[in-house]
């Protein structure tokens, strides 16, 4: 593969989020290809929301657009409702929506954020998430005996624009999400030689399922860890 300074990465994610991907690679040296496969849609799930609010003693967020979707029907939370965050661009965005985040999981995925709200002592959650999200953050509760109420406030729905010519000569391509694999597939072919850079497990195995081939995956759910995993490869090949 080339070095960093010639790699052409395709970012797959929706435009905002390949926005902020996009910034942070041309600034270590990648070219980066943004095409835009998701969209997001806010689902009509205020009055759910409101409702289980009544009851919880803890919300968690799973992504920074469930944080926005909430935000937007509910501007205030209640003072009795703790809050967590999956990850730390989560925990920024609720400190800046709701002035308060008491938990964020360290390891910066669901499962942990389920087990941290169980040593916390949670008793009833509601998890922000969107559709069709994973749900481990309440497999988690639920195993300790916890309850939890899912509220999904948005959904990613893919574009149907054929891929850009752009995006048909890059040396790698960084998922981020099965929606964005779904997403993606149904829209083209990516070049043989382009490296596949999955953000995690549960990717990997929708992009195997698409037919894809995973080159690397990340050991983190963000951009570092994606970018370690290409630079892992590019090592190996010297």
């Amino acid at each position: 593969m080339n070095d960093a300074r010639r790699t052409r990465v395709l970012l797959t994610r929706s435009a905002e989020d390949n926005a902020d991907w996009a910034r942070e690679l041309r600034a270590r040296g990648y070219e980066a290809v943004e095409c835009a496969s998701l969209v997001e849609q806010r689902l009509d799930t205020g009055p759910a929301l409101a409702r289980e609010l009544e009851h919880a003693d803890w919300i968690a967020f799973t992504s920074r657009r469930a944080v926005d979707a909430s935000h937007d029907l509910a501007p205030r939370l209640p003072d009795r409702v703790r809050v967590a965050a999956v990850g730390p661009a989560t925990e920024e965005r609720v400190r800046e929506r709701f002035g308060r985040c008491d938990s964020v999981s360290r390891a910066g995925n669901a499962a942990d954020l389920g087990t941290e709200l169980v040593r916390l002592g949670a008793r009833h959650v509601v998890v922000a998430a969107a559709r069709g999200g994973l749900f481990d953050v309440e497999r988690a509760l639920t195993a300790a005996g916890r309850t939890a109420a899912r509220v999904e406030l948005y959904e990613m729905t893919p574009t149907a624009e054929p891929l850009p010519p752009a995006a048909l000569d890059v040396d790698a391509a960084f998922f981020a999400s099965p929606s964005a694999v779904q997403a993606l597939s149904s829209r083209g072919t990516l070049p043989a030689t382009c490296v596949v850079v999955s953000i995690g497990p549960t990717t990997s195995a929708a992009l195997r399922a698409a037919g894809l081939s995973v080159h690397a995956e990340s050991r983190t759910r963000d951009l570092d860890g994606m970018i370690t995993a290409l630079s892992s490869l590019t090592t190996s090949e010297r």
